[in-house]
């Protein structure tokens, strides 16, 4: 039997040039040059920095012909990056990157493998597997309970990237 244990943490930087304001060329009246808006940018975003633990075992049995390999994971991500809607009255199109919340993310993987057969010309190997993952929005930015992004949405207490739709009673 072994016996793993683990802790890290990481992070992801946002996208390139997300924090800055752009603008995009265009022929402006009577073919001269402008400016349009192009992105908002956000400068205050920062970068998302996630924290796992992860335990688990190894057992071999029968001359390690018999195997079980077990592990539990917890992630917490904070300061999660989410491409978020901006209103059209800012002048500007389209969405722009927000530390938009905390996501958490549990789950177990497990796996069973058996030798069958083990001949000189001949092995028949069996392993089963079984894993589980439960994401969920703990935190959003702002006090917002809710972010739409398109068809989908970010609740929380809810699965990350969740659709939803109206209720249609009559």
């Amino acid at each position: 039997v072994k016996l793993r244990a683990a802790y890290g943490q990481s992070g992801s930087q946002p996208v390139a040039l997300s924090a800055l304001r752009t603008f995009a060329p265009v022929t402006g009246p009577g073919g001269t040059p402008a400016v349009t808006p192009n992105t908002l940018g956000n400068p205050e975003l920062g970068p998302e920095r996630g924290e796992e633990i992860e335990l688990g075992f190894d057992a071999g049995f029968l001359e390690d012909r018999l195997g079980v390999e077990f592990t539990y994971y917890h992630t917490r991500t904070k300061d999660g990056i989410l491409l978020r809607p901006i209103a059209p009255s800012t002048g500007y199109p389209g969405s722009r990157w927000e530390n938009a919340g905390q996501l958490l993310n549990t789950g177990i993987e497990a796996l069973v493998r058996g030798q069958l057969i083990s001949r000189d010309n001949f092995g028949w190997n069996l392993s089963v597997s079984l894993s589980t993952n439960d994401g969920k929005v703990e935190k959003l930015a702002g006090g917002d309970t809710t972010i739409v992004t398109g068809n989908t949405q970010y609740r929380i207490g809810y699965a990350p990237n969740a659709f939803f739709r109206e209720r249609v009673v009559s």
